[in-house]
């Protein structure tokens, strides 16, 4: 009769601890079985590794989990807001000082904060200049439009101003009222 109730399905959280653990590696062979014979897995433990056309389980596990991280890095990157950026529009009057004078207001704020000048794009026709402050750096780009000029701040890897970037944006901005009035819009 005692072999009947071993033989018995038994609850291994009412068996007493020694037993407990015996019934624990008995499900988990169990368990083990049932995936070998009655999935797919099987056929990835069975194919040799190196044989073309198959993968090992090792290296199925490790797509997927590469995968998935892949995807979440890639979400969790793109739902932030590594910037804050600021814009001001000027526009061109009947003298086409404007593109020079904002050059020159650029230049001048750019040297007192210690930002250095980058080579010029497509984006940049006019300036281009930038400083980096440990993880943060700060962008400065004067373009020319056809009927304005448009410089633009950004302060990289950061959701607020810091002390660099906020004293820049500042006096860019008064800089640029003082000189052109009402022809200065700013573009949050």
């Amino acid at each position: 009769m005692s072999s009947k109730t071993s033989n018995r399905a038994i609850d291994p959280f009412l068996a007493p601890p020694s037993k407990r653990v015996k019934l624990a590696a008995q499900c988990s062979r169990r368990r083990i079985e049932f995936v070998r014979l009655y999935s797919f897995v099987e056929r990835l433990i069975i194919g040799a590794p190196g044989k073309a056309g198959r993968r090992s389980l090792r290296a199925v596990r490790w797509a997927a989990v590469m995968k998935w991280t892949i995807l979440l890095t890639g979400l969790v990157v793109s739902a932030c807001d590594p910037s804050v950026v600021v814009g001001f529009m000027v526009s061109t009057s009947v003298d086409d000082s404007t593109a020079e004078l904002s050059t020159q207001i650029a230049h001048a704020i750019a040297q007192r904060h210690g930002m250095s000048a980058q080579h010029l794009d497509s984006s940049c026709d006019l300036a281009s200049y930038h400083s980096s402050m440990g993880p943060t750096s700060v962008d400065l780009c004067v373009d020319q439009k056809p009927q304005s000029v448009s410089l633009w701040l950004s302060e990289l890897i950061t959701d607020h101003w810091g002390a660099k970037g906020d004293s820049v944006r500042r006096e860019l901005e008064d800089s640029l009222r003082t000189r052109f009035r009402d022809r200065v819009t700013r573009i949050d």
